[in-house]
């Protein structure tokens, strides 16, 4: 009952707040007589950040550990009523601050699957070699205990991650739809599929890396190519930026459901699949490890995002099992996988890559 009460309060100030943004979005828009402030508001495909939320999160400056845990966390508490349809702004949980959220932190290590270690009695599915899998768990991540930032410095006002990748942020408006994007687009750039490179924008345009390799970009309406001679030729890392900066301006969340994403049952989810909303904003995050209990069948999950506005690409943590944490499950909530902000996402909005 505490639980619920205390949600539905940070749920009921959370919607004083969508209500006081958006009352000062449209003041400033009849103020100023244009509709730059529009085009910068709903361009951004991430969730919205609450903004000055005090922090009562334990601090992820974990303990080495070096080997498997001696004996296997347990699930505490049974499964939820999820109290609101995948609300878009959320807050902090309220977590036990001398909550142990370390236990299966190596802080030795350097991607998610040497930082992550596996409890005992589950194991971590398979990943073919060269797979966008295999890439995802292989991801480097900053230092252990590292401060999750905007992209101008400013620390995250709400630390609830695991881990920090160390992953370039090129540009502000890498949100949380373009960090899925880039991780998806480094994996293709790097592995040379060139031709699978391609993104389709909110207005239907289909973007694709090749066009670029040839000299051509998007024309002034983003309805069609253009050539010219400054623009650069070839799969240079000059001209995959470039790229890179089209698709983020123009695609997010809602292109990226329409067009570039296929549907998956949640008994077949998969390393690399995302959990998405869609919308203006809307909010998706990816897969980048699994495991799988040996004995039960029951699948765990690391999920990597970014957010709005712009902040680095993270792992998340559980913030309801800290013994299991970043490990998280999608049957806590029923019918939907609720992030550790308590952002939620339906089970039938699962998607992954065509």
């Amino acid at each position: 009952m505490t639980d619920n009460f205390n949600r539905q309060r940070r749920l009921q100030k959370l919607k004083r707040q969508r209500i006081r943004r958006n009352a000062a979005i449209i003041f400033t828009i009849l103020l100023t007589g244009t509709v730059t402030v529009t085009l910068t508001v709903f361009h951004l495909s991430g969730s919205v950040s609450t903004g000055g939320v005090p922090s009562i999160l334990p601090a992820l400056s974990p303990t080495a550990v070096s080997d498997e845990p001696s004996s296997s966390p347990t699930v505490t508490g049974t499964k939820k009523e999820y109290i609101s349809p995948a609300p878009g702004v959320s807050s902090t949980p309220l977590c036990t601050p001398a909550a142990d959220f370390n236990a299966l932190v190596n802080a030795a290590g350097n991607t998610i699957a040497s930082r992550f270690l596996v409890p005992e009695g589950w194991e971590r599915v398979s990943a073919e070699p060269g797979s966008f899998a295999e890439y995802l768990r292989s991801l480097p991540l900053k230092p252990d205990g590292t401060k999750l930032l905007y992209w101008d410095g400013r620390e995250h006002d709400i630390p609830a991650h695991a881990a920090v990748l160390e992953m370039k942020m090129p540009k502000k408006y890498e949100q949380c739809a373009d960090t899925v994007i880039h991780i998806y687009s480094d994996y293709l750039y790097k592995t040379h599929q060139y031709d699978k490179l391609s993104f389709t924008f909110n207005n239907g345009f289909v973007c694709d890396f090749i066009h670029f390799t040839q000299g051509f970009r998007p024309n002034k309406d983003k309805s069609g190519w253009e050539t010219g001679d400054d623009h650069w030729t070839g799969t240079d890392r000059r001209v995959y930026e470039v790229y890179l900066d089209y698709v983020f301006l123009y695609a997010n969340t809602a292109s990226l459901y329409k067009y570039n994403l296929t549907a998956v049952e949640y008994d077949d989810l998969s390393i690399g699949d995302m959990f998405i909303v869609p919308g203006f904003p809307g909010h998706v995050v990816i897969v980048a490890d699994m495991i799988i209990n040996k004995d039960t069948g029951e699948k765990r999950f690391i999920t990597v995002q970014g957010s709005m506005p712009a902040v680095q690409a993270h792992v998340m943590m559980n913030a309801e099992e800290p013994l299991l944490s970043p490990w998280q499950s999608a049957e806590y909530y029923d019918g939907y996988f609720v992030s550790a902000t308590y952002w939620g996402c339906p089970l039938g909005n699962i998607r992954r890559f065509r």
